[in-house]
């Protein structure tokens, strides 16, 4: 038997309007700190109604594009502006609020994969692939949360742990070097000197001498 929402949708028809937004390009566009918000809302999109609110916007979205020659960067960020304006309106929320709040859940997650996978042996690649990323929208999303690039991120972090690790364990080096998650121990020893300018060896003994 069919539901009263699938009968709706057959007898009518429903229009669909996709709008993308980035964090890094809302708070520029608005001049906001998505940051400053500390407000938490469980926002509910599915129970999001705005057939009437938004009927007057998508109205106007067909006739820029019926008119492309009206159409320029600026026209592009007015109608971005007046859409993020009348979807936090519609949830009695000021902008900065409900930017942060659609935002936040996404970059916990994010941030939650960086700190499972850190110290493992993935790629950059890899880990955009188990993140469901393309490799550009991973590796700006990384930079907008940590603001550095992944490749340099993961190796200061690498490093550091191996270098807790070698002053406050007796573990061998070979383990400590998979445990930080290089695939050898040519590798760890080498990104090691790099980095620190003496080898792993060395600078277990000089902290212990």
């Amino acid at each position: 038997m069919e539901t009263t929402e699938e009968q709706r949708l057959k007898e009518h028809k429903i229009d669909f309007l996709g709008v993308f937004l980035f964090p890094s390009h809302v708070e520029d566009l608005l001049n906001l700190e998505l940051s400053s918000s500390t407000k938490k809302v469980d926002l509910n999109f599915k129970k999001l109604h705005t057939d009437q609110l938004f009927k007057s916007y998508r109205d106007s979205i067909e006739v820029l594009i019926e008119n492309s020659y009206l159409v320029d960067e600026e026209m592009i960020a007015t109608k971005i502006k007046e859409f993020v304006w009348l979807i936090s309106k519609s949830q009695n929320m000021s902008t900065v609020d409900f930017l942060a709040s659609m935002f936040k859940l996404n970059r916990t997650e994010f941030e939650s994969t960086i700190k499972h996978t850190l110290y493992s042996s993935l790629s950059v690649d890899q880990m955009a692939k188990l993140c469901a990323m393309s490799i550009s929208s991973f590796k700006r999303n990384f930079k907008e949360t940590y603001q550095q690039s992944p490749k340099k991120y993961m190796a200061s972090k690498k490093l550091e742990k191996a270098s807790d690790l070698l002053k406050n364990s007796s573990d061998r080096i070979s383990t400590i070097a998979y445990d930080c998650g290089y695939d050898t121990i040519s590798t760890f020893n080498r990104s090691f000197k790099l980095s620190t300018g003496v080898s792993p060896s060395e600078f277990r003994l000089d902290q212990n001498a």
